[in-house]
């Protein structure tokens, strides 16, 4: 309505000076007033130039809810659960994580990854290799690693006799061990690889 009525106003100024209005907008910063007009003179050609202010209403801020607030009313609604459940045909974990739909980031993984990585270097530092992990070679080191992180808990220590070469300082029992189980025959590949850095350190 109020662009009409500056358009208005310029009709009767052309009807009065024959000249061609040239409507453009304010910067904000230049006029405070809002709907104020401002006419330059004439300019070439006989066109004049009106000003409108083009300031818009300043939005009003809707209320913030506290993040923490937010995630204690989501932490009691959907609840925790450490393992996956099926919900709605849908598997989740955690406050409702939907793994199917959305799964997790590669941020997400990679923090997964880290504290595995760190559960398995702890256990076998204070649980399995407790008298001897400072002086297994750091390449052995990782190899144990890797192999408690895929095989578990419960699976790596069924590597008994393995575990006795490692504390034996037995590299080449080690491997020998490692290639005579069912491990070794379902990744062929990766085993392999952990055994080439055993030679290494030979």
């Amino acid at each position: 309505m109020e662009i009409l009525k500056w358009l208005f106003i310029a009709s009767i100024i052309v009807s009065c000076f024959g000249c061609t209005p040239k409507i453009v907008p304010n910067d904000s910063t230049a006029n405070e007033n809002a709907g104020a007009i401002q006419m330059s003179e004439i300019k070439n050609h006989g066109t004049i130039t009106i000003n409108i202010d083009s300031k818009k209403p300043e939005k009003i801020p809707q209320e913030i809810v506290p993040r923490e607030t937010i995630k204690t009313e989501i932490k009691k609604d959907e609840g925790l659960a450490l393992k996956p459940y099926v919900s709605r045909d849908k598997i989740h974990i955690g406050y409702g994580r939907n793994l199917d739909g959305k799964g997790i980031s590669e941020d997400e993984a990679d923090y997964l990854l880290e504290n595995d990585l760190e559960e398995a270097k702890i256990d076998l530092k204070f649980n399995v290799f407790f008298e001897t992990w400072q002086e297994i070679p750091e390449k052995i080191k990782d190899a144990l690693i890797n192999m408690r992180f895929q095989l578990g808990y419960d699976g790596f220590r069924k590597f008994k006799k393995m575990i006795n070469a490692v504390k034996r300082f037995d590299w080449i029992d080690m491997i020998k061990e490692m290639r005579d189980s069912a491990w070794y025959k379902q990744t062929p590949e990766r085993a392999e690889r952990l055994i080439k850095k055993i030679e290494e350190e030979n």
